[in-house]
């Protein structure tokens, strides 16, 4: 499937792909690939917390991510992996959409896994489903 015909994002030079993030009052340094490293530039040993994501000081790596690198994310937003490993927090698997147009694509999605009726077909569908949705709600270019 191509993301990329239907997921607009910040456009981020690779080579600047780090920015430095505080949290906590902890400095870190932040990879558009979802790695985190500490003030001396050494890997940092993720959290994994019971919903099976991983957590920096008590902060969700996608949602950092996610606001780091494309843009706000509101209290009624939710960040959604596109291929949908809560682990690959890398910014191009990323997208913000509103909770209520997510609660429908996800209940969507998982019925159609669960009936084994799921092709790239169908899940392209979806998304532009959920993109012309986002869009009645004027959510930015730049997060989908």
């Amino acid at each position: 499937m191509d993301t990329e015909s239907y997921v607009r994002r910040e456009n981020y030079n690779h080579e600047y792909c780090h920015k430095l993030v505080s949290i906590n009052g902890k400095n870190y340094t932040l990879s558009s690939e979802g790695f985190v490293f500490d003030y001396k530039g050494k890997p940092f040993n993720l959290t994994k917390g019971g919903d099976d994501y991983y957590y920096i000081d008590g902060v969700v790596v996608d949602i950092l991510v996610a606001k780091t690198f494309i843009g706000a994310v509101g209290s009624n937003d939710v960040v959604h992996h596109l291929d949908h490993n809560k682990h690959n927090n890398t910014v191009d698997n990323l997208i913000i959409v509103p909770k209520s147009d997510y609660t429908e694509y996800i209940t969507n999605y998982n019925m159609l896994i669960d009936q084994g009726k799921l092709t790239d077909a169908k899940l392209n569908r979806l998304i532009k489903k959920l993109i012309k949705v986002s869009r009645q709600y004027n959510v930015e270019d730049r997060v989908i």
